[in-house]
């Protein structure tokens, strides 16, 4: 059973207008909280509010063991515009020690999948709403 372990930091997390520069998350470097960070829910156990943040105090893990779990960080009721291009964009790295797995990241309705390394890398694409859609939901895990 291989064991994998990814740690996510969202310090420059951005949610915003592909031209405009207002971050739409909240507490988008996971600095804010008591026990946990606030405006944010783990799906499942494992996963971590950590203090090794890449440039600042904090970040959030996932963790499995199981080939097909998937554990996720997501914040929903984040207000956008109908048929509109935002820029979804994070730091994330995984553990010395994960073995296979991917990070998954994006909007609930448009995943993108990635490989993580060692080493801190800032991710980022493009997604637009749907002609309707008033709010998202983000997930990182």
């Amino acid at each position: 059973m291989s064991s994998s372990r990814l740690v996510l930091l969202l310090l420059a997390l951005s949610l915003g207008l592909c031209f405009a520069q207002a971050n739409l998350v909240r507490n988008p470097s996971f600095e804010q909280g008591d026990r946990t960070p606030s405006d944010w829910v783990l799906s499942a156990p494992p996963g971590a509010w950590e203090t090794s943040g890449n440039t600042g105090a904090r970040c959030v893990s996932v963790g499995s063991t199981a080939a097909d779990s998937v554990r996720i960080w997501s914040q929903s009721g984040i207000a956008v515009q109908p048929f509109t291009p935002y820029r979804f964009s994070f730091y994330v790295k995984s553990a010395l020690d994960t073995t296979g797995g991917c990070a998954v990241s994006g909007p609930d309705f448009c995943n993108n999948d990635l490989q993580a390394t060692p080493n801190w890398q800032q991710e980022s694409h493009v997604f637009i709403t749907r002609p309707d859609q008033k709010e998202v939901s983000i997930r990182l895990g």
